[in-house]
C-alpha cells in the first residue's frame, strides 16, 4: 500500500514557507496519499475537540436532535478529484425537519486569513439500486463553500422536510488538482483509533457519485465506496414533530458461540432523551438487531437487561453489516449503534479475512472452546467480527510450564489490535493475564498449578487461553468494539516440563548478613514489574570469590549473565532489566537466577511481569 507519499501540487507551498513567501503562522504537514484520498496528521487539537464536542448527541432546544456517529477525531482527510459523503438514516417515526449540518475543516497550512473552499456541499437522497448518493435526488446545494482553514467548526443551515424511512447523504465535492494548498480543504476523521467503533457511514466516490474501480480506493470494502477503517466527522441536526427517542445502545459487538451468535451492547443511558431533556419515565426497554442491505431491516429483538441479542447462528451469507437500536417505552426507536460486520470481507489494499477456522469459540467452556494440542506456532486466527472473543482449551500436568504468545499480523499503525490474553484454569480462575499495546505481541509463561488441596497430583488438568481486543472489553469499557483492519493474529502455545537442574532454593538473605557465610536471594518484589533485583553475600573468611550470576528460562536456556568476575567480601546487588543477551524483552513468566561463587551454588525463582 502506498503511504507517506508527498503530493507535488500540495508540496509546493512548503517551499514557499521555507523561502518566507508564506506567513510563518502557516503549518506545513506532510500529506499521505492513498490513491485520490489524502490524509494529514491532525496536529494540535482544535478548540471544539478540547471541549469534548467530538461525538455523541448535541442539542440546543427541546425536540432538536443532533446525530454524530464518530469517535475522537485524530486525522484529516480529503479527496483530490471526487467526493466524500456521510450517510444519515434518521430513525424518527413522525415527520421532521433537517435544520443543519456541522463539520470541522482545516487546510494544509492553516493560514487564518485564507479560508478553505469546497466546490460544493450538497444533501442528496439515496440511489435505490446502488445505495450510493443520488445526484438526481438533490435536497440542497451550495456552491463554492468557504470553510475554516484552522480546524474550526462550520455550520450550514438547512430546511429540509424529512419523512420516516428516508436516507440522506451530506456530500462534499473537493477541488481538482492542481488546486492551491492554501485553500484545499480537509475534513476531520477518526481513522487512527475508531474509539467509538465503525458506523460504515463514510463514503468516497468520484464526482459522478460512482464507485471508483480503476484504481479502487484504498481502505474501502472491495466493490463498495464505504470506508472500512474510519468515520468522517459530520453531524446532522433535526427538529422533531413527534416524540423524542433515547440515545443509541453503546458498544455494539458480535461474539460467535456454538450455541448462539450473540450481539452484545453496553447499558443504555436512560437519564436523558436524545434532545438532552430529562427522560422521566421513558426508558429503553428493548434492543433490536438490524441488518443493512441498501436500507436497514429489522431482524429480531431482546430485552435490554440481558445485554445481548441472541440468534441460533448468523443468518445469511457473505459480508453483512449489523447494527443495534433501542426501542423505548414512548414508542420511539433510537439511532443505529456502531456496526459489526460478519462473513468474509475484503478491504482494498489488504488481504481478505473472515471468521477463523476455530469459530465458533466464544465461551471458555470445555464444550465451546476450540480444542488445541500444544505445541504449535503461527496458528492463524482472527478477531472478527467486532466484539469477538476467542477461547482455546488444552491439557497440562501440574508443575509444567505453559507458554503462550499472540502476535498481531499486518499492523498498519491505525486502529491496530491491542490484545488481551488470559490463561485460565478449568474453574475459570485466572492464572495469568497480559495486555499488549497497539499492534504489540503478548507473551508469557506460567506454571500449571496443582488441583486445590492436592499439591502432589500429576493428573492432567484442563486449561483455557482466551484472546480478545482490549477496546470495548471489560478491561477498557471507555472505548467501544472496533472493526479491526487487519483482523489477524498468530497464536503459539507450548506445554513442557522445566529443566530439572533449575530447582529454586529461595533462601533468605537476612540470616546471612553479618555472618561468615555465602548467601543469595531475591532482594526485590516477586513478581517483579519490569526489573528484578538480587543480593548476594561473600563471606569475610573468603576475602574474595569468582562469581557468576546467570538467568535461565524454565527450559534451562541462558537468558543473560549479570555478573562474571571476582567480587570482594561483603553484600552485593545485581539487577536484571528483563532483557536477554540480544537486548530483546523476555516474555512474562517464571525465570531462575543461579549464582556460582567458588564452591557455593544457589538458584532462586523470579516471576517477571
Amino acid at each position: 500500500m502506498t503511504r507517506l507519499k508527498l503530493i507535488s501540487w500540495l508540496a509546493i507551498p512548503a517551499l514557499l514557507v521555507v523561502l518566507g513567501l508564506v506567513p510563518h503562522t502557516a503549518t506545513a504537514a506532510a500529506p499521505q496519499e492513498e490513491g485520490e484520498v489524502i490524509y494529514l496528521p491532525m496536529g494540535e487539537q482544535p478548540e471544539w475537540l478540547k471541549q469534548g464536542l467530538n461525538s455523541g448527541l448535541k442539542t440546543s432546544a427541546a425536540g432538536e436532535v443532533t446525530t454524530s456517529q464518530f469517535g475522537v477525531a485524530d486525522a484529516v482527510v480529503s479527496n483530490t478529484n471526487g467526493m466524500l459523503s456521510v450517510r444519515f438514516d434518521p430513525p424518527y417515526n413522525a415527520p421532521y425537519t433537517i435544520t443543519g449540518i456541522s463539520f470541522p475543516t482545516r487546510t494544509q497550512f492553516q493560514i487564518p486569513t485564507t479560508p478553505g473552499s469546497f466546490i460544493s456541499v450538497r444533501i442528496l437522497g439515496m440511489n435505490a439500486t446502488t445505495g450510493l448518493p443520488d445526484k438526481s435526488i438533490e435536497y440542497f446545494q451550495q456552491r463554492r463553500v468557504l470553510v475554516s482553514s484552522t480546524g474550526g467548526m462550520n455550520t450550514i443551515p438547512l430546511n429540509i422536510a424529512g419523512s420516516p424511512g428516508q436516507t440522506f447523504f451530506a456530500v462534499f465535492q473537493f477541488p481538482r488538482p492542481p488546486a492551491s494548498a492554501d485553500t484545499f480543504p480537509f475534513l476531520f476523521t477518526d481513522r487512527n483509533l475508531t474509539d467509538r467503533g465503525l458506523y460504515a457511514n463514510s463514503y468516497t466516490t468520484d464526482t459522478n457519485a460512482v464507485i471508483r474501480t480503476a484504481p479502487a480506493t484504498l481502505g474501502t470494502f472491495t466493490g463498495t465506496a464505504v470506508f472500512a477503517d474510519q468515520n468522517i466527522v459530520v453531524s446532522m441536526t433535526c427538529q422533531l414533530s413527534g416524540a423524542v427517542p433515547m440515545n443509541a445502545p453503546p458498544n455494539a459487538g458480535l461474539n460467535l458461540r456454538d450455541i448462539a451468535a450473540e450481539w452484545t451492547f453496553g447499558p443504555p443511558d436512560n437519564t436523558v432523551l436524545a434532545d438532552g431533556t430529562p427522560a422521566g419515565n421513558t426508558k429503553t426497554n428493548i434492543v433490536q438487531l438490524l441488518s443493512r442491505g441498501l436500507t436497514w431491516g429489522f431482524v429480531t429483538e431482546a430485552g435490554v437487561q440481558s445485554g445481548k441479542v441472541p440468534l441460533p447462528s448468523v443468518p445469511g451469507s457473505g459480508m453483512q453489516i449489523w447494527g443495534l437500536r433501542g426501542r423505548s417505552t414512548n414508542g420511539t426507536v433510537t439511532d443505529i449503534s456502531n456496526v459489526t460486520i460478519s462473513g468474509p470481507a475484503s478491504v482494498v489494499g489488504y488481504s481478505g479475512w473472515s471468521e477463523d477456522a476455530d469459530e465458533a469459540n466464544g465461551k471458555d467452556s470445555d464444550v465451546e472452546a476450540a480444542p488445541v494440542t500444544p505445541p504449535f506456532t503461527g496458528r492463524p486466527e482472527t478477531l472478527w467480527p467486532a466484539g469477538d472473543i476467542d477461547n482455546y482449551t488444552f491439557f497440562a500436568q501440574p508443575g509444567q510450564v505453559i507458554s503462550v504468545t499472540a502476535t498481531p499480523v499486518g499492523n498498519d499503525f491505525r486502529s491496530d489490535m491491542s490484545l488481551v490474553v488470559n490463561l485460565l484454569e478449568n474453574n475459570h480462575d485466572v492464572i495469568e493475564s497480559q495486555i499488549g499495546g497497539a499492534g504489540a505481541a503478548v507473551s508469557f509463561q506460567a506454571v500449571a498449578p496443582a488441583p486445590s488441596g492436592n499439591s502432589g497430583s500429576q493428573v492432567l488438568k484442563r486449561f483455557f487461553v482466551q484472546v480478545y481486543d482490549r477496546n470495548g472489553s471489560p478491561d477498557d469499557p471507555s472505548n467501544w468494539n472496533r472493526v479491526l483492519i487487519p483482523a489477524t493474529y498468530n497464536l503459539d502455545v507450548d506445554v513442557f516440563s522445566p529443566a530439572p537442574n533449575l530447582i529454586s532454593d529461595d533462601p533468605s538473605l537476612s540470616g546471612a548478613v553479618g555472618s561468615d557465610e555465602f548467601a543469595f536471594a531475591n532482594a526485590g518484589s516477586n513478581p517483579a514489574h519490569g526489573r528484578a533485583t538480587f543480593s548476594y553475600v561473600i563471606p569475610k573468611s573468603k576475602g574474595e570469590a569468582s562469581v557468576k550470576l546467570r538467568v535461565y528460562d524454565v527450559r534451562g536456556r541462558l537468558m543473560t549473565t549479570l555478573v562474571n568476575g571476582s567480587k570482594g567480601a561483603g553484600t552485593h546487588f545485581a539487577s536484571w532489566s528483563g532483557h536477554d543477551q540480544r537486548g530483546n524483552r523476555v516474555a512474562s513468566g517464571p525465570y531462575f537466577a543461579r549464582i556460582d561463587a567458588g564452591s557455593y551454588s544457589r538458584t532462586v525463582r523470579i516471576v517477571m511481569n
